[in-house]
């Protein structure tokens, strides 16, 4: 990242791009308020990650998306197509499932223990198709 910082800083300077550090006056506030929030989001999933087991945080990260589209639509009044909202919910439930490694449908497993990798590979196969 450092490197990546230094040749944009390198590129900004030989262009004698006007505010290359700090933006813009006009989106410096907006700048900020990105920057402080994207750190406290990456922190939420560093946290997450410390004190959830993985197949929660990992849950919990794949529902960003979904959440992020969703609150777009109702704050910012973006337009929010069902075939995507229906898109966003198969793949978190999806992924919920794999995730998860419980069994795929209501009722008891016909295997001791919980269904063998195999059967739970064609099964979740069959379901992405």
């Amino acid at each position: 990242m450092a490197v990546t910082f230094l040749c944009c800083v390198i590129y900004m300077i030989i262009m004698r791009i006007l505010d290359s550090i700090t933006g813009p006056k006009d989106v410096r506030s907006l700048l900020i308020t990105r920057g402080i929030t994207g750190f406290f989001g990456l922190f939420g999933v560093y946290l997450s990650l410390e004190h959830l087991s993985v197949t929660d945080a990992r849950v919990l990260i794949f529902l960003t998306p979904l959440t992020t589209a969703v609150a777009g639509s109702i704050l910012l009044k973006e337009s929010y197509p069902t075939n995507q909202a229906v898109a966003g919910v198969r793949s978190f439930f999806f992924i919920f499932i794999v995730l998860w490694g419980r069994r795929p449908y209501v009722g008891h497993s016909p295997f001791r223990g919980g269904l063998t990798p195999a059967y739970q590979c064609a099964v979740y196969s069959v379901w992405f198709s």
